[in-house]
C-alpha cells in the first residue's frame, strides 16, 4: 500500500478541519418528499405455496422412515449385530480417514 506523503496528509487535514468547521445548512423544506416519491414502493411479499415437488418430496420421506421403523421393529435381529454394527462403522470410519488424510 502507498504511503502518503506529507503534503497528502496537510490536505487531507485542511479538508477535514474544513467539513468539521463548516456550517450546518438546513434542508429544504420539500426534500425530504420528493426523496420519498422517487423511491420505489414496498411490494408485499409474495405468498408462500408450496409446489407439487415439495410434496412429493416430503411424501417420500415419509414413506422411507415409515418403511425403515416398519422394518425395524417387525425383522429379528440376530443376537451379534451391535458387534457388526460397531465392526462397520469401525471399517467406514478407516475409510474416511484415509480418504481425508491422504
Amino acid at each position: 500500500m502507498d504511503e502518503l506523503t506529507d503534503a497528502d496528509r496537510t490536505a487531507y487535514a485542511a479538508v477535514d478541519d474544513a467539513l468539521r468547521t463548516y456550517p450546518l445548512q438546513a434542508a429544504p423544506p420539500g426534500l425530504f418528499l420528493s426523496v420519498l416519491r422517487r423511491l420505489p414502493r414496498r411490494q408485499p411479499a409474495p405468498r408462500f405455496r408450496p409446489a407439487w415437488l415439495d410434496y412429493a418430496i416430503s411424501l417420500f420421506a415419509a414413506s422411507m422412515a415409515s418403511l425403515a421403523g416398519l422394518i425395524w421393529l417387525t425383522t429379528p435381529l440376530p443376537p451379534d449385530w451391535p458387534v457388526r454394527l460397531q465392526f462397520q462403522f469401525l471399517v467406514f470410519w478407516q475409510h474416511l480417514r484415509f480418504i481425508l488424510l491422504y
